[in-house]
């Protein structure tokens, strides 16, 4: 049996690299399975010590350094030994995404896949969706459709936004974003039965239409801080993005305490920011960026947030996150910046945190927001 799907380009030229990966996706995360998979597992004698139930959920367990305890020599044992229809859904898909529209399956790929990101990067491939035919889907799989759209409705407006950014060449990154927040505010007060006319309009318009940004010379160290709680809070143990953070800090000569969760500032850390961003010579990256948080988040629809402007908000917190540790890396290092910080904040299963975060930093205004956006652009 087939499944009929969209499947984004970027997925078609995917393929793991194993052990030469640079950061493997069998740590840290939990690997669930569903039950049917579980008792397969579970009849085994060479599998069933390896999984455990987590907050009623079957995992994979995990060695001391937090690795799945299937993983051997840089493979998985498991997809070694009894091949890849065995994995749960987590291992079977990642680092492909899948998302439904209705009756409509979309499979796009996560830049928390340092191979994803590098695809990406390198104009190998997009997320262009294609039909294709594929041999299993997930098990639990969330429909993003709203009940006011048809599926063919929902995908065109997808599209808009998509064609919105690949067609302004003239645009940077950061003009783009902050019309995209503008018009995202606008839909949240439009009846979605009317996106479809609506959208197009407000994208042409959305650059006339962008309110004054209310900027703070301390939001840099603020998306700082946001990073930190967020790793504090997610308990990820990531080398790679200790040694992101960790360049962060001796570029801006600031000292940070992860176990505190505190920030020391030094005498020219203002003023090493304002030359680093002057300097940045990340824009490709950061457009490549953006519109893989559009196409993968089958925005306006999917991905956190429980309102239009919440979701854009989260991937403008990401967008800037990403912006500044650019801005403190070599253009060598792109691939280990996006993967990493994407690694933390495109696995959050909930956006508590960060409506928590954005409330108390004033990030939810929209002046504010888009000044958090425009600072980094100085």
């Amino acid at each position: 049996m087939t499944y009929k799907i969209k499947q984004s380009k970027i997925v078609t030229s995917f393929k793991c690299i194993g052990a030469e990966c640079s950061n493997n996706c069998c740590q840290n995360w939990q690997m669930q399975l569903d039950v049917t998979r579980a008792n397969n597992y579970l009849k085994d004698p060479l599998l069933s010590d390896s999984i455990t139930k987590k907050d009623n959920q079957y995992v994979m367990k995990h060695d001391a350094n937090n690795y799945c305890v299937k993983l051997e020599s840089g493979r998985c044992g498991v997809h070694a030994k009894y091949g890849e229809n065995f994995l749960g859904d987590a291992c079977y898909f990642y680092p492909r995404i899948v998302r439904k529209l209705g009756n409509q399956n979309i499979m796009s790929a996560t830049l928390s896949c340092p191979e994803v990101t590098r695809i990406l990067l390198e104009n190998e491939a997009g997320y262009e969706l294609e039909d294709t035919d594929i041999a299993r889907i997930p098990i639990v799989c969330k429909d993003y459709l709203p009940a006011e759209l048809t599926e063919d409705a929902a995908l065109l407006i997808h599209n808009y936004f998509i064609e919105h950014i690949l067609q302004s060449q003239d645009k940077d990154s950061v003009s783009l974003l902050s019309e995209i927040i503008t018009v995202s505010k606008s839909l949240d007060s439009i009846a979605k039965s009317s996106w479809i006319d609506a959208v197009p309009f407000l994208l042409e318009t959305a650059s006339t239409r962008i309110i004054p940004a209310k900027i703070e010379a301390n939001d840099p160290f603020n998306i700082i801080n946001a990073l930190m709680l967020v790793i504090h809070s997610s308990k990820l143990n990531n080398n790679i993005l200790n040694e992101v953070l960790a360049t962060i800090a001796e570029s801006l000569e600031i000292t940070i305490d992860q176990k505190n969760l505190t920030i020391q500032y030094g005498p020219n850390s203002i003023e090493l920011y304002g030359k680093l961003m002057n300097d940045s010579l990340g824009e490709g990256a950061l457009r490549k960026y953006l519109y893989a948080q559009i196409a993968s988040n089958l925005f306006p629809f999917a991905g956190l947030g429980a309102s239009l402007y919440n979701k854009i908000s989260i991937i403008s917190l990401k967008f800037v996150t990403i912006r500044l540790a650019l801005a403190c890396h070599n253009k060598s290092d792109e691939v280990k910046v996006i993967h990493s910080i994407s690694r933390l904040y495109d696995h959050l299963q909930s956006d508590e945190l960060l409506t928590s975060i954005f409330n108390d930093l004033n990030w939810a205004n929209e002046s504010r927001l888009l000044g958090l956006v425009r600072a980094l652009a100085i």
